[in-house]
């Protein structure tokens, strides 16, 4: 009997997020709004993160005088898009390239927040693990 393969898909797309995230990481800044969002990463190798403070402005000035490229990291729901923008704005005037692949990663998956990643793959994971019947 031949068993249908773990459905994939999401948990695949999460894994090259993630390892994309760890290489682009290398050289430029990472931009996240919590410090729990920071120890997230941090714990899956991706480097240079930045956690945002007031004012934008400064902490776009430190960023600029290390990076040329800022990763922006932030929710993509209302009140994330408000502060993306004033973000954006410190960012660019500081002289920064803003890299928005992984944000527009978040558009395109169930998660609406960074914190939310892990659960999204928590979710997929179980539901594929389930239509398995294995417990986890």
């Amino acid at each position: 009997m031949s068993r249908k393969p773990l459905r994939e898909e999401p948990l695949d797309k999460l894994r090259q997020f993630f390892k994309h995230l760890k290489l682009a990481s290398s050289d430029r800044a990472v931009l996240v709004e919590k410090p729990a969002i920071k120890r997230m990463l941090e714990a899956r190798d991706v480097k240079n993160i930045f956690v945002l403070k007031e004012p934008i402005f400064e902490l776009a000035e430190e960023i600029a005088s290390k990076f040329k490229e800022c990763i922006v990291l932030l929710d993509v729901d209302n009140r994330g898009e408000k502060l993306y923008k004033e973000v954006k704005v410190e960012l660019e005037r500081a002289g920064l390239h803003i890299d928005q692949r992984f944000r527009n990663f978040l558009y395109h998956i169930e998660a609406k927040t960074v914190d939310g990643l892990i659960s999204y793959a928590e979710k997929y994971l179980s539901t594929a693990l389930q239509k398995r019947n294995i417990d986890l």
